[in-house]
This record gives structure tokens, C-alpha cells and sequence, in this order.
């Protein structure tokens, strides 16, 4: 096992004979920065997870990690042309005045008076955007949306995406005011005007708070099937209501989409700062009861689980299901009836000191 720079990035490879007595190499991790390098080798969450994914790659973590701060952090880039090297050399500052110079050359060339008002609005929103005093989102909103054409209510071409942003930033606003009826009105417009994955699940979102339940699984249920939250945030409602079988489906199918967001409960739980999947929990965390974080954390937690996930990810394929038949209905029960570690712990404890007073 080995690092090896390639640019910026970090590559983990491993050296194995194919059994013809070639050498073959196999990458084992990616790391865009040689400190996110360090930083992981250095993690034990990141170990633990390496070593369930590869179980019978043997490491030799202190001389890994001893070759990663040798590293250098910032090696010279290579490049097949001078001129890209260039390119990527420069500031962005550079870039940014390069590319307002070539706008601003364009710009003058325009002779359609239409054209060039609808590029100074633009411009002009943008600005107002950035440098808004949060008061003023309700009277931006009314101004971008005069500008909008009559009776249109898909803007999925992107000619509204200032007004989309006014929107989701109001709707945020209105949620710290404690007036989630009307953020949860602004959030559908959002969603209707611009059906992407993140407007579905933030009106969804705002149903499920809002406790109309039926409703909220409908919209989870028009996004994506790649989207892991819509799978976690439907987990979320079945283990509020005590439909235990359909959050285990809905849990299942959303670690094999991504399994760092119940990793993260895990970590966080341990009190440690989960290397990914904490962005999850800070924007939907509020959706989740204690015995649904439970009945994740147990879920993630079983062995057979765990070793389902593994060999997805290692064969780069997602079955239709993780665990279905009578492995399902055995998985359910464990869960149902798990507990953490550290109760195991207790119970152990105060069994084997049961048994040595009875042997008295």
C-alpha cells in the first residue's frame, strides 16, 4: 500500500500479483488535497470504514500515514499543453477581469434595446442580491417577478433564477419568523416553478413539518429515484407513524444511494465530527424523532447490512433491493430489537456477574 501524486491529487494504491505473474495496481482511495489525505488516513472512523470495504487488504497505517506528511502540498502541475497550464495558473481575479472585459467588448456590440435592458435587469438583480438587507426580500420578490413573462409558470430554462433564489432566501426568512404556512406557500412555488431535487425535497420538507403527511410523501415520491434524501426523508415519516417495515425499505434503499448520512449518526452519536453526511442532518435533522434516529443507527449497524453495502460499493452496482425474503423480515426483528453497544456492554457485564454469584 502506497500513495502516489498525480497533480493535486492523492491516489491509495495497492500492488497485487494476477496470478500470471504480473504486477497489477488497484486504487483504493482518492483524495483531491494532501491534507484531506492526512486527514483521513489519520481518522479512525475513515479506517474502520476502509477496512469493511477491503477486509482482506492488510495496511500498514503508520508508514502510509508517515509517506503522506512527506508529501508535498502543493506539487507543480503537469499538463499535456503549455497553454492549459497557463490557464490553470491563473488567479481568478485575473480570470474575472478577463472574462468582465469580453463582456463589457460583447455587451457594446448589442444594437437590440430589448436585449440590453433585460441584461442590465439581470445584472442589476444580482447585485441587489448580494448586497440585500434581509427586510427588503419581500419587495425584491414582487420587482423580479414583474419582470417575469405573463402566465408562466415553469422557468426550468433558468430565466427566473434570480427570482427562484429571492424566493428560497424569503422562505428561509419566514421559518425564523415562525410563519411556516406562508414559507411553505413560497416553497411550492419554488418547487412548481423549478422542479429540481433540492426545491422537491425543501417543500416536502415544509409539508411533513407542517404535518400533512400524505402530502409530503407525495411530493418525496416525485423526486428522483437517485436521490438519496427522498428515501431517508420518507424513512423519516413511516418511523414517526410506527410503520417500521416501510422505513426499513425506505433505509435500505437510501444507504445504497449513500451511506455516509447514517455513518454520520453514528459518528456523531460517538461524539466525533462525521467526515461527510453531516450537511444531511443540519438541513433535515428536525424531521427526525429520537426513536427514528434509533431505529437508523440499528439498522446501519447490523452486520449483514454492512456487508451488503460493501459489496455493492466494491462491485459498483446497486441491486433493486439490499435484503429482501426471509433475510428481511429476521433483519427487521434484529433491529427492532437491538441495542447499543454500550447497553450490550452493561448487559454483559451484569450477566457474568450473575453468574459468578450464583457459582458462589
Amino acid at each position: 500500500m502506497f500513495l502516489r501524486k498525480r497533480g493535486r491529487r492523492v491516489l491509495l494504491l495497492h500492488s497485487y500479483r494476477d496470478g500470471q505473474g504480473r504486477v497489477c495496481q488497484a486504487r483504493l482511495g482518492d483524495f483531491s488535497e494532501v491534507e484531506e489525505a492526512r486527514s483521513c488516513l489519520s481518522n479512525p472512523v475513515w479506517r474502520e470504514d476502509f477496512a469493511r470495504r477491503f477486509p482482506r487488504v492488510k495496511v500498514d497505517w503508520a508508514r502510509v500515514l508517515r509517506q503522506a506528511e512527506e508529501t508535498p502540498e502543493n506539487p507543480p502541475r503537469r499538463s499535456h499543453s503549455r497553454s492549459h497550464s497557463r490557464s490553470r495558473s491563473r488567479s481568478l481575479e485575473l480570470r474575472l477581469d478577463e472574462a468582465l472585459s469580453t463582456f463589457l467588448r460583447l455587451w457594446a456590440q448589442v444594437e437590440d434595446a430589448h436585449l440590453t435592458q433585460k441584461i442590465a435587469d439581470v445584472l442589476r438583480d444580482r447585485l441587489r442580491l448580494a448586497e440585500l438587507d434581509p427586510t427588503d426580500l419581500e419587495a425584491l420578490e414582487w420587482r423580479t417577478r414583474a419582470r417575469l413573462e405573463p402566465r408562466r409558470s415553469d422557468f426550468r430554462d433558468g430565466t427566473a433564477d434570480v427570482y427562484l433564489e429571492t424566493l428560497s432566501r424569503r422562505a428561509e426568512q419566514l421559518k425564523a419568523q415562525g410563519r411556516l404556512q406562508e414559507a411553505c406557500q413560497v416553497l411550492e412555488e419554488v418547487a412548481q416553478s423549478k422542479p429540481t431535487a433540492e426545491h422537491q425535497a425543501d417543500y416536502a420538507a415544509a409539508l411533513q413539518v407542517l404535518g400533512r403527511t400524505e402530502e409530503a410523501i407525495a411530493q418525496y415520491e416525485r423526486m428522483p429515484r437517485s436521490s438519496a434524501v427522498r428515501y431517508y426523508n420518507l424513512a423519516s415519516i413511516y418511523c414517526r407513524n410506527g410503520q417500521m417495515d416501510q422505513a426499513l425499505g425506505q433505509l435500505m434503499s437510501a444507504m445504497l444511494r449513500d451511506s455516509q448520512v447514517a455513518r454520520a449518526v453514528k459518528s456523531m452519536r460517538a461524539g466525533q465530527t462525521p467526515l461527510r453526511g453531516q450537511e444531511y442532518w443540519q438541513k433535515f435533522g428536525d424531521l427526525w424523532d429520537p426513536v427514528g434516529r434509533w431505529f437508523l443507527l440499528g439498522t446501519y449497524s447490523q452486520p449483514l447490512v454492512r456487508s451488503r453495502l460493501t459489496r455493492a460499493a466494491e462491485n459498483r452496482q446497486k441491486p433493486r433491493e439490499l435484503v429482501k425474503g426471509k433475510a428481511r423480515e429476521l433483519l427487521l426483528q434484529r433491529v427492532l430489537h437491538w441495542d447499543p453497544p454500550r447497553r450490550q456492554a452493561v448487559a454483559r457485564r451484569k450477566r457474568s456477574s450473575t453468574a459468578s454469584h450464583s457459582g458462589l
